[in-house]
């Protein structure tokens, strides 16, 4: 389910598979960002860093838990079809996450905010379907 703010684990894993299969047969490339939340469980503070996500985001990128309650994930699809554009994407998007965050977390909170973006290339996203036998 697409419109859902933050999918469940397993509706999440399957949607990041449909993407990337999607990107794929696109020629696109994509990029996961994931975001280590289990620091503070199901608090104030795990949701305001949804809300940061949810608005920092383009309502075409899949959002849900990777880790039901303790890493969340985000999709980006359609960013184009050199990797030094994915590349050049990620280190935005984990920037202007890290600038947001600052205007609603205390300095020590961001700093316990893990980020970690894994650029899907054409040859990445053809290993996931491999792998996934699908």
């Amino acid at each position: 389910m697409r419109d859902c703010a933050f999918c469940r684990e397993d509706e999440f894993q399957d949607m990041i598979h449909r993407e990337a299969v999607r990107s794929l047969r696109s020629g696109t490339s994509a990029l996961l960002l994931l975001v280590d939340v289990s620091a503070w469980g199901s608090t104030e503070i795990t949701r305001k860093i949804a809300s940061v996500l949810s608005s920092t985001t383009r309502e075409i990128d899949l959002k849900g838990w990777y880790v039901d309650d303790a890493i969340v994930g985000i999709f980006f699809s359609e960013l184009g079809r050199m990797q030094n554009a994915v590349d050049a994407a990620g280190k935005a998007i984990i920037a202007r996450m890290h600038r947001r965050f600052l205007k609603i977390l205390n300095d020590e909170d961001v700093l316990r905010i893990k980020m970690t973006s894994y650029p899907l290339s054409r040859d990445a996203v053809s290993s996931i379907a491999q792998k996934a036998g699908r």
